[in-house]
Parts: C-alpha cells; sequence; structure tokens
C-alpha cells in the first residue's frame, strides 16, 4: 500500500432532472442577454428567482447557478472569474482578529476572549485565549510579531485625530 492519498477523481456530474424543462428557457433568457445592457442582464440568482415565481419551478438555486455558468461558458458569455494574486513577504504581514467565545471549561460554560493571528505569506496560525487584561501579555505570549499586523487593525479604530504609529502601545 502506498502512504501517498490515492488520486482525486473529478466529480460527476449528475443529471439534474428537476431543471431539465426548464432549460430551453435558460437558453432562451440568456441568448435575449446578448442584446441587454450590461446592468439588465440575469444573474444566476435572478434566473432562479423566475424559474420559482414565475414558472413553480422546485429546483435548487445552486443547480441552477451551476447550470447558468456552465452555458454562459458555451455561448460565449462573460463568466465573472476574478483571480488576483497576492504576494506576501516572509514575516511582512498578518491578519489579525479578536473576539469572544463560550467555551466549556470543567462543566460550566465560560466567556473567554481570543486572539487569532494568520501570517499571511505561510499561513501559519497562532490563536491565544486571554483573560481581560488585554492584548499587551498576549502578543508576548505568541513571540515575535509581524510589522503590519498590530497596527492595521487598531489604526483602523482610531479616531482621525489620533496620531498612528507601529506600535500602539
Amino acid at each position: 500500500a502506498s502512504p501517498l492519498p490515492p488520486e482525486k477523481r473529478p466529480p460527476s456530474r449528475r443529471p439534474a432532472p428537476k431543471l431539465g424543462p426548464y432549460r430551453p428557457l435558460i437558453d432562451r433568457w440568456l441568448r435575449a442577454d446578448r442584446e441587454a445592457p450590461r446592468k439588465q442582464r440575469h444573474t444566476a440568482k435572478r434566473i432562479w428567482r423566475r424559474l420559482v415565481d414565475e414558472h413553480g419551478a422546485e429546483v435548487a438555486e445552486t443547480t441552477v447557478r451551476e447550470h447558468v455558468r456552465r452555458r454562459k461558458r458555451e455561448l460565449g458569455l462573460a463568466v465573472d472569474e476574478v483571480f488576483v494574486p497576492q504576494v506576501h513577504l516572509p514575516g511582512a504581514e498578518a491578519e489579525v482578529d479578536w473576539g469572544e467565545a463560550t467555551v466549556i471549561l470543567a462543566g460550566v460554560a465560560t466567556k473567554v476572549h481570543l486572539f487569532v493571528m494568520r501570517a499571511c505569506h505561510s499561513g501559519a496560525v497562532e490563536s491565544v485565549q486571554a483573560g481581560t487584561e488585554g492584548s499587551r501579555p498576549l502578543i508576548g505570549q505568541l513571540g515575535s510579531i509581524t510589522p503590519d499586523s498590530t497596527s492595521r487593525r487598531i489604526r483602523s479604530s482610531r479616531s482621525a485625530s489620533q496620531p498612528s504609529s507601529t506600535t500602539p502601545w
């Protein structure tokens, strides 16, 4: 037996029988959209809504969305697919979030404060449960911190009259 997992097979397409009778109607709408102004063209959600409201279709929105995406490609219509590559230097940036959660400690529901930091370059995640003493001791528990991770989130919560600095405390 190989230590590697088996190759992933592409998902097989199911026939979507509930959509079947509506396919020609969807194609008519999509073809008519070629002449319509861009802002007045059908979205997949609008097509689904019309099928349900005007024709009583009992079909899932995701089924319609997948069909519309495939048909738009086949008909040569624009399909919104955007990919913006992100490049992060090692140690330069991190995404930081904090909040509260209720956890069960020794059988008792307890509210805790959380601090989560995700390094943008590696995707490594550090999370720390904190008490109410604030984030200063918390950051010390994490070790090194990136230059942009602490100031970005805190800077957004400052008023315009307060100066910003790379070390907000």
